[in-house]
């Protein structure tokens, strides 16, 4: 406890922990406020069926910014584009410091502090982002509650365990991410390393899905795109959209009007058409998806572990 203690108090001089959270939160507000612009220009409109939704009422079009939806709709928007870098990068801040001001030596003098050092690193980064992502499960819901002529919710749904079921899978997102790019940093000893690598990887990772389901259509580069750690949290996040547990049949999310909408990121060839295939996006189960993100984060957890006892043992 004292460990965590003494991490707290030097963390809490650095503003970057306090300003990176704040990058993904303005994202937020914009697609917030981008959804009630474009539903009100729906809502003025006069019903066209070349047009969807229009004409509709606010009960259909505001239905994501219910004060017991807008977390969960808005956090799938944010996780889904490069917002999501900067809370990627607070795990960068978290263990530079000590490679730059060498505090690992002194750490290695006390043996019986290794463990206990490394793991209040991780204990540290794991319990600040249970508090980021609180305070964006409050802020958002709270402006909910600010929004002209968006429906009633209801606090039973707030309260649900679909809603912590939801805030689960985007609380592993951020942690298994901002662990990844404290492995980056230890394995180049560069913050400039852990700040660029990762965000480049989900990019790359991206671009990656889309040629392996529309440009190159191979089953074998589907199957190992099955396996990639993005592939899997884009699948789970349509978990996190929908108030069933174990669904896995890709239907639309229901009446409403919606912005942004998880989509699984795993495709396999399926026949349209007499003898025609065409690349088609199914969900894996979910515990595939848990099972294969538990291995990769077992596995990040481990080789940090054993860099920082070489860094250690170098510096």
């Amino acid at each position: 406890m004292k460990l965590l203690k003494a991490e707290w108090i030097r963390l809490k001089k650095k503003k970057a922990i306090y300003i990176l959270p704040m990058i993904p939160m303005i994202r937020g507000f914009s697609f917030i406020f981008s959804h009630y612009v474009f539903a009100n220009e729906l809502h003025q409109m006069e019903p066209d069926p070349q047009v969807p939704f229009s004409g509709e009422s606010f009960t259909i079009l505001l239905h994501w910014l219910r004060f017991d939806h807008i977390f969960v709709y808005t956090m799938e928007d944010i996780l889904s584009t490069i917002y999501f870098f900067p809370l990627v990068l607070v795990g960068v801040l978290w263990i530079y410091d000590d490679l730059k001001h060498n505090i690992l030596p002194r750490v290695s003098v006390l043996h019986r502090q290794k463990a206990r050092y490394f793991g209040n690193k991780i204990i540290s980064l794991v319990l600040y982002y249970a508090v980021v992502l609180l305070f964006y499960l409050l802020t958002f819901t709270m402006t909910s509650l600010l929004i002209p002529n968006v429906p009633a919710g209801e606090l039973s749904v707030l309260l649900s365990a679909d809603t912590a079921k939801a805030f689960f899978i985007y609380y592993i997102a951020c942690v298994f991410w901002g662990i990844a790019a404290m492995l980056i940093t230890f394995v180049f000893n560069s913050a400039i390393a852990g700040a660029t690598i990762v965000p480049f990887y989900l990019l790359v990772e991206r671009v990656f899905t889309a040629a392996t389901s529309h440009t190159f259509q191979l089953p074998w580069l589907m199957y190992v795109n099955s396996y990639l750690p993005w592939a899997n949290f884009q699948s789970l996040f349509v978990y996190a959209f929908t108030d069933n547990w174990f669904w896995n049949d890709l239907s639309e999310p229901g009446p409403w009007l919606v912005l942004s909408y998880p989509q699984p990121g795993m495709y396999r060839l399926e026949e349209v058409t007499q003898g025609f295939m065409l690349p088609v996006p199914y969900l894996a189960s979910i515990w595939f998806l848990i099972t294969v993100i538990a291995v990769y984060l077992a596995a990040i957890i481990y080789l940090c572990w054993r860099l920082y006892l070489y860094r250690m043992a170098k510096s």
